[in-house]
């Protein structure tokens, strides 16, 4: 399972950042090929454990991830899945906000990803990087057209 990482610089504070992003229910409201989210459950009002059913085109796709929280340094948020289960083999990945600024944030996405079939790398590693910086493009757009 190969890692890929993106980045992007967002107009936002960390926080805010924080709160789009783990307001899991809203992802189809800003995200093209999301079609529904579940909460299977919660610890401390967080979700923890998510199911997620995505538009492929040809089919529904579902998979289940586990989330883990580092909200200890205010300016430096972290969030982090592994999977359960699904129609994916694996997936992993991450997001971490780092404020640069009062109201600026550079954002990390590692995504590591294994669709459970064969498919040439090049064709792999081209939809991850087109989906990655989809996803990214996105969240931007979304928390900065939210009120500060």
């Amino acid at each position: 399972m190969h890692q890929q990482t993106r980045t992007i610089e967002i107009n936002a504070s960390a926080n805010k950042c924080f709160q789009v992003i783990c307001d899991f229910q809203a992802y189809p409201q800003w995200q093209r090929t999301m079609k529904k989210v579940e909460v299977v459950s919660q610890e401390n009002g967080r979700p923890t454990v998510i199911t997620y059913f995505l538009d492929a085109v040809l089919k529904t796709i579902s998979y289940t991830l586990r989330y883990t929280y580092d909200e200890n340094d205010a300016k430096n948020l972290k969030l982090k899945w592994s999977y359960v289960r699904g129609d994916l083999k694996n997936i992993q990945g991450s997001y971490l906000f780092a404020e640069i600024a009062g109201n600026k944030t550079h954002v990390t996405f590692d995504l590591a990803i294994d669709i459970g079939m064969w498919v040439p790398g090049i064709v792999l590693n081209r939809f991850k990087e087109a989906s990655m910086q989809e996803t990214l493009d996105n969240l931007k757009r979304r928390v900065e057209s939210l009120k500060q």
